[in-house]
């Protein structure tokens, strides 16, 4: 599911296998994709990216930008999943 928000394009999906989501606007890309046992987070920028993948409690980071970019554009996408998810739960009940 796709949704344009004053934020960027959010766009989520969601099965029992994987849960992803992604944030586009102008300026950056960040997404984070979770599936059993790993969970993978990625921000791009036009300055570079920042990678983190945690699998079975291992954590690799990898990127010239800084984890608190990365943290700060997760918080922005999960607060815009959270928008989307609710108004289709409103719209489907």
């Amino acid at each position: 599911i796709e949704w344009n928000t004053v934020n960027g394009r959010v766009k989520i999906e969601r099965s029992i296998e994987i849960s992803k989501s992604l944030l586009e606007t102008n300026n950056f890309k960040v997404s984070r994709t979770q599936k059993p046992g790993s969970i993978a987070e990625k921000l791009e920028t036009s300055e570079g990216t920042f990678n983190r993948k945690t699998e079975n409690g291992l954590t690799r980071e990898s990127g010239n930008l800084d984890e608190s970019e990365l943290e700060d554009k997760l918080e922005l996408l999960s607060k815009e999943a959270g928008k989307l998810e609710r108004f289709l739960e409103k719209e489907l009940n």
